[in-house]
């Protein structure tokens, strides 16, 4: 997917890990104890106001590909990223890359998607991936732009095939609370993880930003800390909902993602770090074939 490699373009992906499992639940409990390790993950939910359950309507068709498809999304609704699942960046606190999507485990089109590569800061026009996963198994990739409206909760998009197929969309997301962006240069103490879920030929991109003090953590240098990150999304928008991240070894970790209502576990993530700690790329295969290679980074306070 060319998402990934924008994205995720920091990411050494392919590392295989023993012992990583996902399960369903609504939240990430503390892992299980690791042998010999630092410390494991701890995630545990913080409570949110409670808000109209974010909605998702996408519309995306290309008549050179035959192919026409609507599909709406409840994120209150959704469990399993590679089944019913919707997310709209638009609807978050905060915004990095902004991701819109919405999966169906029945129809002629299983997940169309449109994301961004870069960090968005307002509407207007932004280079932009496409994909679209088809029941019949074949998946359509795409690059071009998306265009997003005032209040960043709805927009259009368009994007070309490697065959010169056009594809095109809009999309629009209701309730949840509008998106908050900061001018460029302004935001400081942000964390931001992004992951990409791939299992079989079906691919899922999530992420999470935030500069609340109160449900991030990262470290202030690179010296001795176990935990490198950890971060609390918001399960009103779907998405990343909550991730832990901690060092066992140089080279060595213990992962804990929650996406949508499945959680996912592995005691054995690869990890590279950069110098000051403050950024980095992991990887893992869960027991169920299901690969996670993602990348997180903070900024300094």
């Amino acid at each position: 997917m060319t998402v990934a490699g924008s994205i995720l373009s920091a990411c050494s992906g392919g590392g295989e890990s023993d012992g990583a499992t996902s399960t369903t639940a609504a939240t990430v409990p503390a892992a299980a104890a690791v042998p010999d390790a630092e410390s494991s993950p701890t995630t545990t939910a913080r409570s949110r106001p409670s808000l109209t359950p974010l909605d998702v309507s996408l519309t995306i068709g290309s008549d050179d590909l035959g192919v026409q498809a609507q599909l709406v999304g409840d994120v209150a609704a959704a469990g399993d990223p590679f089944g019913d699942f919707a997310v709209c960046s638009g609807h978050a606190a905060q915004i990095g890359s902004y991701l819109v999507g919405v999966g169906s485990a029945t129809g002629s089109v299983r997940w169309a998607s449109v994301a961004t590569a870069d960090r968005v800061l307002g509407a207007g026009a932004y280079d932009a991936d496409v994909r679209l996963e088809l029941g019949s198994g074949e998946t359509i990739d795409a690059i071009g732009s998306l265009t997003l409206a005032s209040g960043l909760a709805s927009g259009s998009f368009e994007a070309t095939t490697v065959d010169g197929a056009l594809v095109a969309g809009e999309f629009v997301c209701a309730g949840g609370s509008p998106a908050i962006t900061g001018a460029a240069g302004t935001v400081t103490g942000l964390v931001e993880v992004v992951a990409l879920l791939q299992r079989g030929p079906a691919e899922r991109v999530v992420s999470a930003v935030s500069d609340d003090a109160d449900v991030v953590a990262c470290p202030l240098g690179a010296g001795g800390v176990p935990r490198l990150v950890e971060i609390f999304g918001d399960a009103r928008i779907g998405s990343l909902t909550a991730f832990g991240l901690d060092r066992t070894g140089s080279e060595a970790g213990v992962l804990a993602l929650s996406a949508g209502g499945t959680s996912y576990r592995a005691d054995d993530v690869a990890i590279v770090r950069a110098d000051d700690g403050r950024a980095g790329t992991f990887s893992a295969v869960t027991a169920d074939a299901v690969s996670i290679d993602g990348a997180f980074s903070c900024t300094e306070r």
